[in-house]
């Protein structure tokens, strides 16, 4: 049974490649995916679509995944204000983990991505039962 069934996931990656080999993983599983790959782009697809989750790499060219995200959770009336968020970066310092969390994002992987680990918070958070409080959803470093 795919996991993902009957879930919309925004991706947000301005590296094609990998942009390509997450919408594959999350097909996989069921998901319709949208990628894009720039901020603008997502925010204007989030005021056009309904997603399930969003998958969003901090660096982005022309704003940051933490700004972009606080623009979505500002917009109080806006159904997407609360989307399940998932934050993927190479860029990995000491604060990290507490900036992704200020902005709003449900947890965060650092790259390289274990796919099996990011498809099963994922899938984790798109389930209805869940509350979407900070998780620490950081892959064990290998």
């Amino acid at each position: 049974m795919a996991r993902l069934a009957n879930r919309r996931l925004l991706l947000v990656d301005y590296h094609i490649d990998t942009l390509e080999l997450l919408k594959v993983a999350f097909e996989v599983e069921g998901a319709t995916v949208v990628a894009v790959t720039s901020a603008s782009d997502a925010l204007t697809t989030l005021d056009r679509e309904h997603f399930h989750g969003l998958l969003c790499e901090i660096v982005l060219p022309d704003l940051n995944g933490w700004d972009l995200l606080r623009r979505v959770r500002s917009k109080t009336a806006q159904k997407q204000s609360n989307i399940p968020a998932i934050a993927v970066t190479g860029l990995v310092t000491q604060t990290t983990q507490q900036h992704t969390q200020a902005a709003g994002y449900t947890g965060y992987f650092p790259k390289p991505v274990n796919l099996d680990e990011l498809v099963a918070a994922m899938v984790a958070l798109t389930q209805s039962s869940v509350s979407y409080q900070y998780q620490t959803l950081t892959a064990a470093a290998s």
